[in-house]
């Protein structure tokens, strides 16, 4: 507002100095008279200092009003010229305040008030006029003038007065402008801040859910133009809640999803893809409004993450499961197969014992009862060989041998196995390469898959065994080599299928789906560890209603089939009295053993530890033909028995009796013939023929 001072008759308006009327004045300028309280008297200046800037071509005025404005927290600059006061406002700190004449010798003073105002706009503009009128009032308004002030000056005091009060308007107008440059600064720094936010941040009106507003982020998380999206309901991007279980997990905090806090939900795309979202929801007031901002996080990866972790953590936790059955499994097994000798053994003896005696009736059905014992004994050996073979401690006698041969062998068993109502069908490639794998083992494998099959064709159907070679192109693409790579097996049925739920358990230990006298469920699982034992694997297709197939593919040997097969091994001669020293902690399977031997014709030392055995063999003066000795056994093991005796007696011919395939003895190499594995359970022939071929140079 432009305030005009009479310096003659202060407080009287300037109708005497221009041809229009004090009322034309204020009405069209808003005329402020000075006088009469119109402007409260003492000092409205800050306590800071202030810059002013006085123009006045007169040196006595000039003088007169440097005296007058002169104080200790006010600067005066008083020059005369245009060029001195702009020099002045450009060299210095900002001027607060400028008093100046309107006529000045190199120029105007209303332009020069104009480019002040150019240089700082928040300089108050102080004109002085010696003619003045309401046109140069109007002037100087237009030159940014906030004081019109006539000369001459009859108050000089209220110059001071007027300088003081444009002071805190320019201090107000500065304050002012650092303000508004700081909010400025400020929502630039905060739409700096948004923009460059990676998390998703989006604010919406907590009363009318309305988005108010989308970071960069947010609008590549959901899909949506900004445009678009402002202004729409926050429920858009929620993703549809229904009954199901897995909306429900995924989505737990979406029924209070704007609660402050940490939360998760399940939104969704602008194409309806459903996110995860992780968020933090806060609140805060604004222009009269509540207002809700949430901090959004796409979690999907890490979801995919945390489920793969898990996933690993129970594979983890099932190996580990499935590695502490197999030791208990092996371990019960091997203790298992101590007991089974000693009751096959005896109960054998009873038979010979029986047989030798007249048939009467009531011997005849001791025999009977002594042959059940032997039915169950052989049956509880097979199920301590599924045991071993699925934890991997099965005595593994590999040798290479023709799967075709193997297949063929069984088929007689394996027909009558099946039953009628089932077709029987063999495809057997005629140039199937070798393999090296335990012959009995593999017998037990195709048993197995073939009462499965059995199994899931209670109505009837077709089994078919299929062999033939896998090409190197099979497995790798390219042709590395002429040749098979590996041997496959097939075996495959038009059952029932299986149910996709279980297809990752099917080869677990001790699942089954049959009745408990059906099965043990440690069928599949044996196959499997015999596969893997022998260097193969084994894989399943099936199809509900249609059938099933395993694959199995064991890797080709090179090796020629061993010298001592079934049919050309040494035929079993006649003992001559050769001296065995035999050595087992457990009296039971030491006495079978021992008895055994003496029946054939052999002499026989026992011995229940290896401390005992060396001292026998001193006592003897080292002329043992074979020493048959445990494995593990309490202060010396088997394989430091051997080595101390066999340095009293180099060339000393040994047999391990064991029930595990994992032990260091089984791991040695071939020490040309003079050691040989027996596995546990035994009966006679197979330690009669054993004991033959060791002492004629045939051993392992």
């Amino acid at each position: 507002m432009l305030r005009v001072f009479n310096a003659h008759q202060p407080g009287v308006p300037l109708d005497a100095m221009s041809t229009h009327t004090a009322d034309e004045i204020e009405s069209a300028m808003g005329v402020i008279p000075l006088g009469g309280g119109s402007v409260a008297t003492g000092d409205l200046a800050t306590s800071s200092t202030t810059r002013v800037l006085l123009v006045e071509k007169d040196r006595i005025v000039r003088e007169l009003l440097e005296v007058t404005l002169a104080r200790a927290n006010r600067t005066l600059v008083a020059v005369s010229t245009v060029r001195a006061a702009l020099q002045a406002a450009s060299n210095g700190p900002a001027i607060d305040v400028a008093l100046i004449e309107a006529a000045l010798p190199d120029g105007s003073g209303l332009e020069l008030g104009h480019e002040l105002r150019t240089l700082d706009s928040t300089t108050e503009i102080l004109l002085m006029s010696a003619s003045p009128s309401l046109e140069s009032a109007l002037e100087a308004v237009e030159a940014g003038a906030t004081e019109y002030l006539p000369k001459p000056f009859d108050d000089i005091n209220q110059i001071t007065l007027r300088i003081g009060a444009a002071e805190e308007r320019a201090r107000l107008r500065r304050e002012g402008k650092w303000l508004h440059n700081a909010l400025v600064e400020s929502e630039e720094r905060y739409r700096k801040l948004f923009a460059a936010t990676p998390d998703a941040v989006v604010v919406f009106n907590e009363r009318t859910l309305r988005i108010e507003d989308m970071n960069p982020a947010a609008l590549q998380l959901y899909g949506y133009e900004r445009s678009e999206i402002l202004g729409r309901p926050v429920t858009e991007l929620l993703a549809p809640l229904s009954a199901g279980k897995e909306d429900a997990e995924a989505a737990p905090d979406s029924k209070n999803g704007f609660d402050p806090g940490i939360c998760f939900r399940r939104d969704q795309r602008r194409d309806g893809t459903a996110i995860d979202v992780e968020l933090v929801v806060g609140r805060f007031h604004v222009r009269g409004q509540d207002m809700v901002v949430e901090i959004i996080r796409d979690i999907r990866d890490r979801l995919l993450e945390q489920r793969a972790r898990n996933d690993l953590e129970l594979q983890l936790r099932q190996s580990q499961k499935l590695e502490a059955l197999g030791r208990l499994a092996g371990g019960v097994a091997h203790d298992f197969n101590n007991l089974l000798s000693v009751i096959l053994n005896y109960a054998n003896f009873v038979s010979k014992s029986l047989e030798q005696l007249h048939s009467t009736e009531p011997i005849l059905a001791v025999l009977d009862d002594v042959e059940q014992i032997l039915r169950a004994a052989n049956s509880a050996t097979s199920l301590t060989r599924q045991l071993l073979a699925f934890s991997r401690r099965e005595v593994v006698q590999a040798e290479v041998v023709d799967a075709n041969a193997v297949v063929s062998a069984t088929e007689r068993m394996l027909r009558g196995t099946l039953g009628p109502g089932i077709d029987f069908i063999m495809d057997l490639a005629p140039d199937l390469a070798r393999i090296r794998i335990d012959r009995g083992q593999l017998e037990q494998v195709l048993i197995n898959l073939v009462v499965n099959a059995r199994d899931a064709m209670p109505h009837g159907g077709r089994l078919t065994i299929t062999t033939g070679n896998v090409p190197r192109e099979a497995t790798h693409g390219i042709a590395l080599s002429t040749g098979p790579r590996r041997v496959q097996i097939e075996v495959s049925d038009t059952g029932l299928g299986i149910d996709p739920s279980i297809l990752d358990k099917v080869f677990d230990p001790f699942f089954t789906t049959k009745d408990r006298e059906r099965g043990t469920g440690l069928g599949l699982a044996m196959v499997k560890g015999i596969v893997e034992q022998a260097g193969g694997r084994i894989e399943l297709a099936t199809e509900l209603g249609v059938g099933t197939q395993f694959r199995i593919t064991l890797p080709v040997t090179e090796e020629s089939s061993a010298w001592k097969t079934r049919s050309n091994r040494p035929s079993r001669q006649p003992a001559n009295g050769e001296l065995i020293l035999v050595t087992d902690d457990d009296g039971a399977v030491r006495r079978a053993l021992c008895r055994i031997l003496k029946g054939a014709g052999y002499r026989v030392v026992p011995a229940d530890s290896g401390a005992q055995a060396v001292a026998e063999h001193d006592r003897l003066g080292g002329s043992v033909d074979l020493i048959l000795t445990d494995i593990l056994m309490p202060g010396m093991s088997g394989e430091e028995l051997v080595s101390r005796l066999r340095q009293r007696q180099p060339g000393l011919k040994s047999i391990f009796v064991t029930g595990y395939a994992t032990t260091p003895v089984l791991e040695l190499k071939n020490d040309g013939g003079q050691r040989a594995v027996l596995p546990k359970p035994f009966d006679e022939q197979r330690v009669l023929a054993l004991v033959c071929e060791v002492l004629n140079g045939g051993g392992d």
